[in-house]
Order: C-alpha cells, then structure tokens, then sequence
C-alpha cells in the first residue's frame, strides 16, 4: 500500500443503556512503518510506544491523562504483517474533546522534539524491551513453537524465515541509538509526517437494535421474493448441508491423518526437577532450569482475609509497583523495576486444594531479570514490600477507572472467563473468591470505588495499606526461585518476622445456586455451566481428558460450532474439581444451553459401540504432559504444592490417561447428569441473546 492523505473516519459502535454517551468516544490515529523486514526501525518504534505509553506516568500518555482528556491512553506496535502499523488510541473521552487530544499530542511530541527525550527513561524501555525479546524460556508455550511462529512474520512476505530469530544485531543497535537523535527523528515520522489516519468510534445505545432491526427487514424482503419451487430448493439445500454437518468422516478421510501407536508415548510424564526446603518457618521451592534467566516468586497467604476485603487484595496488587515509595517516585520507581526486573507482575489469586469448600488466597509478586541484577531486584522488592507509600489518591483514582473501563472491554471480547468465574462462585469457595477479585463481583466493586469521594478514597488508601503490612510477613511467605537465584535466606532475610502463624484455607460463602444472565453491548453471547466433582466426592481422573476430548471435538464442535455458528466452545474438568461447559462468541447461548444436556447422552452412545480410543488418548496426552518452557514447570510445581499434590499424582493420572477404557468414559456419565441437574450457570452476552435464553435465564445484570 502507498502512503495516503490525511484521512479521518468516524465509525459507531455500541454501548450499554447505562453509559454516558458523551463519556464514550473512542479516538485512535496511526500510520503505517515501514516493510516487515525493517527489524531495527521496528524494534525502535516497539520501545517508542512504551516511552510514550507504557504506564499512566509516561510523558504522552500523563499529557493525556492530566488535561482530563480520557480515561486511558495507549500506543501500539502492530508487527507481524507485510507493512507494520503504529498507532495511538484514546478511551472514553468526548466528542469536545477531541481537537484538545490532537493539540496535546502535537504539542507534547514538540516538546519532546525540542528538548530531547529523556534518556533515562528511554534506556528503561530498551532494556524492558531487550529482556522480552531475547527471554526464550517464558511466556505462553514452548520456545520451539514460539520461535517457528515467529519465523511467519518475514517468510509470509518472501523474507529471511531466520531474521526473526537473529536479534542481538537490532537490540545492540538500539543501545547504541541513544547517543544519537536516532529515536526523535523516528518520532518526528510516526506524528508528525503526512500519511496518517484517524479513527473516531461514536457511542450509541441505538446501534444494536438498528441493525437487528436493519437485517430483520433485509430478511423478510428477500424472502418474500421467494417462488414456491426457490423455496423448496432452499429447503433442500439446507437439508443438505444439515446432514452434512452432523455426518461422520469416512474411515477414509480418517485414514489420512498420521496417528501415534501409544507404545510411542512415554511411559510418565517429564519429571519436575525441584526441591521442597525450609528455610527457618519459610517454604522454599527450588527449581533446576535450562535457563540462565532468574526466576523468583513470592506467595503470600492471605486467606485470613474476610470476603469483603478480598476486591481490596486485588486492587493493592494492581497497585504496587504504581504507587510511589519512600525512595521513589511513581515514575522514577517505574523505571527502575524496567531497568533490573526484566518480567515484573503482581497478582492475588485463590486456589482450593482437597476440598472444595475450602480456599487459599494469596497476593504473588513474579520476578524475571538477569543474575547480574540480582541484589538490586532484591532492594527493590523490599522497597516495594514495606515502603510503598499509600498517599496518592490521584494515582488510586486513575487506576480504579481505567480498571473498569478494562473489565468491560473484556466482558465483551472474552466473556467466557466472566461467566466461568461468576458460575465456579456458586460453587466452590476458591470460586467465590476469585469471582471477588478478578471476576463480575470486582468489577461491580470497582465500579462503585471509581464513584466515591476523596475521603472514602483516602479511606481506601489506608486500607490497602494495611492489608499489606499484614500479611507481608515471613510466617506467611512461600518462596519459589529457580536455582541460580542466590540463597533462599537472603530472600527470606528481606520480610519481616511479624510473629504471626501461616494462615488456614477459608470457608468462603459461595453464591446461591442462579442462572444468571449478564449484560453486555454485543450481538453475541458466551454461555457457562458449571460444577466440582470433588464436592461430590471424586478426585481428578486421567479419564477426564479423554471424556473432554471427545465431548469436545466429536460433539460440541458439531453441535455449537459447526451447527450452532458459535466461534468456540469446549468441556473443561480441572485438578481442582471445576468442570462443565463453555462457548464463545456464540449467538445461540440458549440453544448452546440445551446442547450441554445432552453431553451425557451422548458419550453413553458413543461408548456403546466400544470403540477403539486410541485417536482420543492420543489428543489428551499433552493435557498432562505438555512440552513446557522454564517459566511453565515452576508454575505447574507450584499448582502441585499449592493443592497438596506431588510428582506421583501426576503419575497415576498420566497412567490411567493412557489405560482408559469405555467403562472408565461411563463411570463420568453421573457426573455430567449431576451437571446438568443443577443449573450452576451464567451467560454473558447481549440483550437479544439475553431475551432468547427466554426462562433458562432466573436473574438479569449489566456489567
């Protein structure tokens, strides 16, 4: 594509009844970078985005942010396609203010222009950005298919398949850079060169039901064109492809897909190689990696925590490493954790082991960085520990807002994970606890935060402060570090010894047992049933996998994928008792409701025929033996430990994974029955897939 005029465009899009249109404008500009073999200048845009962007106290984003222009602001680099785009974006802002976005954008870049950029912070970014790119034992699955993936970024556009994965030329050239106007002149093109587009998204509460309306009418027009021979050809047709649809591969479609024997399989699965210790009253595990990456995990127990302070936890852990300390400022502290925490993240959870009537609740600090940094990561955590300052409301308030205005967003685009977690806290206590933390009941919470005065907020501050100095305390602390991470006493040495004990699993209140529908401005919709076989008095088989792979692809993939137009759907069972069904981006939640009732029916169909299940073993074997990265093994011997589980467990799975038999299908009939007789559900979607779930549905809500 060739470079284009100046181009604005204004699109609309949906809200909910509820939101304030004039607050709900989206503005985004971008500009296209370049060629897709252009490593360097793209890394450099890459770090760019992050200088401008990366946290709410970055120049362009703080300018956005302090002239109330919006609730958040954000700059991306979209690579992996033939021309790059790089692009900034507004939320929730309004039509009068527009002109102002633009204006502080130019002037904020001017000035940036004229006085040079910060070369502090820009160094920051380039080592945050270097860690990512050269750490290839984390993130989401195995390096050998992360880095074949990556190679698609050149090959797809007749490049070099290997330049992705050769980068230290780049990333050196970027050190290098900062001791040139390199990065402003990159700048002075990204905003101030001609070829840019804009784009304006216009709220409407109106826009859902216009263009129902607008299809409906489409419909009917050209259905009554329709001949009564058209009309019976169209019957036909669909007749057709119905039988299509529900019709089985034949044997020699099948036979052309290369199959493993199970005699290939491995006997068990890889070996964790870890070690449990103790250091004074503190658990310590420690992890032999094939990486030269550190590795460090804090684990707080917080489970002595009532259920009304556990949105607080969530909160206090999206706010360390924001709020300032006694020795830095919120900026200055941002950019110390970016120049010696290479991956840096703050999380509470909760976790149920044995019994699922019982809950542990943690706050986490994840560390990566490079050994060399070691002792000033350690002063860092201690800084972030016990010298957090809880004074700033400002920084409180911006939070809580951008907050909300995320788990909307996410609502809308992965409403599966809502709907797990609000079903899952009807049922387990770790269910209602995470619902409280991460789920609707946060978001509900956070909401009503983001509308309270400045004394509930100072009031507020204060508390989130106290929750961390209690449980901030040896007594209470696990430690997970990979072997290269220093003695686990130094660690140790930085939490204070408060005298207190470890904390026991709490009884959490779950939810009543609802169908609860949640609201959100979309056509589609996201379907969840769910239960926990262990309050039924069963523990996690290797058959489950199994029992989830043919639910999954010789059922629900036809049933509500294929038939039912839903973009996904699945059968889930977990090691901590929660199974049951999900779909996404479904626009038949309701039907996708009575499809799950008829699961259990079908696996007593389909193990009538005593069938040959070697095809369904073989596709659940990575559900329990997976290849994973260093970052993956800790987690999983954590997820062990955690759940009062070891190696042997893993094993016994594995082996009855590889040994089930149609017998061991059907003994898990019983528990879909149970499923599906107790009705713990929650579907997320829009009103007209909220209206045709008709009484499956005993409670409505918006998000």
């Amino acid at each position: 594509q060739q470079p284009i005029a100046h181009t604005k465009r204004e699109v609309p899009y949906e809200i909910g009844p509820d939101d304030p249109e004039e607050e709900r404008y989206v503005v985004a500009g971008g500009r296209l970078v370049g060629r897709f073999d252009e490593q360097k200048k793209l890394f450099a845009a890459s770090v760019l985005a992050d200088y401008l962007a990366g946290e709410n106290e970055a120049p362009l984003k703080r300018a956005i942010l302090d002239a109330g222009l919006g609730q958040d602001m954000d700059v991306v680099m979209d690579d992996g396609i033939q021309q790059p785009v790089f692009a900034w974006v507004v939320w929730n802002t309004g039509r009068a203010q527009i002109e102002k976005i633009r204006s502080t954008i130019r002037v904020c870049v001017d000035e940036m222009l004229k006085n040079g950029l910060d070369r502090e912070r820009l160094e920051a970014s380039i080592d945050s950005f270097t860690f990512r790119t050269r750490d290839r034992e984390g993130g989401w699955g195995p390096r050998g298919l992360r880095e074949a993936l990556s190679m698609y970024d050149t090959w797809l556009y007749d490049g070099d398949p290997a330049e992705p994965l050769l980068v230290d030329e780049s990333l050196v050239a970027l050190k290098a850079a900062l001791d040139t106007n390199y990065f402003e002149e990159l700048l002075r093109e990204l905003f101030l060169e001609e070829g840019s587009a804009e784009l304006v998204l216009v709220p409407s509460k109106t826009l859902g039901e216009e263009r129902r309306a607008k299809e409906a009418a489409r419909v009917a027009a050209e259905s009554a064109g329709w001949t009564p021979e058209r009309r019976r050809e169209l019957e036909r047709q669909f007749a057709a492809l119905t039988a299509w649809q529900q019709s089985e591969d034949s044997a020699e479609a099948k036979a052309t897909i290369p199959v493993l024997a199970l005699s290939d399989l491995n006997d068990e699965p890889e070996k964790l190689n870890y070690t449990q210790e103790r250091c004074g009253e503190t658990t310590v595990l420690r992890h032999k990696l094939d990486s030269e990456i550190v590795y460090a995990r804090l684990f707080f127990n917080a489970s002595d925590l009532s259920a009304e302070e556990l949105p607080a936890l969530a909160l206090l852990a999206e706010l360390i490493g924001k709020l300032p300390t006694e020795r830095y400022g919120s900026a200055a502290l941002q950019n110390r954790i970016k120049q010696k925490i290479g991956k840096f993240a703050v999380s509470a959870s909760a976790t149920s082991g044995r019994d699922a009537k019982q809950a542990g609740v943690m706050l986490s600090l994840s560390l990566a960085f490079i050994r060399e940094n070691l002792e000033d990561v350690r002063a860092l955590v201690e800084e972030l520990l016990l010298r957090t300052r809880f004074d700033d409301r400002k920084i409180l308030g911006e939070n809580v807002k951008q907050l909300v205005m995320g788990a909307q967003m996410t609502a809308s685009s992965a409403g599966q994970m809502y709907g797990m977690m609000r079903a899952d806290a009807q049922v387990s206590a770790a269910g209602a606890a995470q619902d409280a933390m991460a789920g609707f009941g946060y978001a509900n919470w956070l909401k009503a935060r983001s509308q309270e005065e400045e004394d509930a907020q100072d009031q507020l501050l204060q508390k989130l402060g106290e929750i961390l100095r209690r449980i901030v305390s040896r007594a209470r602390l696990t430690l997970s570090i990979s072997a290269n991470a220093g003695e686990a006493a130094s660690w140790c040495a930085i939490i204070p010894e408060r005298g207190d004990a470890m904390p026991a699993p709490a009884s959490y209140e779950t939810l009543s047992t609802r169908q609860e529908g949640i609201q959100i401005p979309a056509d589609i919709g996201f379907a969840v049933e769910l239960d926990n076989f262990k309050l039924q008095g069963g523990s996690y088989r290797g058959a489950m996998p199994v029992l989830a792979n043919i639910l999954n692809y010789d059922f629900l993939w036809n049933e509500i994928r294929v038939q039912g137009g839903a973009y996904g759907c699945g059968f889930i069972a977990r090691p901590n008792g929660a199974y049951g069904y999900y779909t996404y981006r479904d626009p038949q939640p309701g039907r996708s409701l009575g499809v799950f009732g008829e699961a259990s029916a079908f696996v007593r169909s389909f193990c009538a025929e005593k069938p040959d299940l070697t095809r369904q073993i073989l596709g659940s074997v990575s559900d329990l033996d997976p290849l994973r990265n260093s970052e993956q093994k800790m987690s999983l011997a954590e997820s062990l430990y955690f759940r009062g589980e070891t190696q042997e467990d893993l094993v016994r799975c594995y082996r009855e994974l590889l040994q089930t038999t149609s017998d061991d299908l059907l003994a898990l009939c019983g528990m879909l029955d149970t499923l599906t007789a107790k009705k713990h559900v929650c579907v997320v979607g829009g009103q007209a897939a909220l209206d045709a779930c008709g009484e499956q549905l005993s409670e409505r809500q918006t998000i």
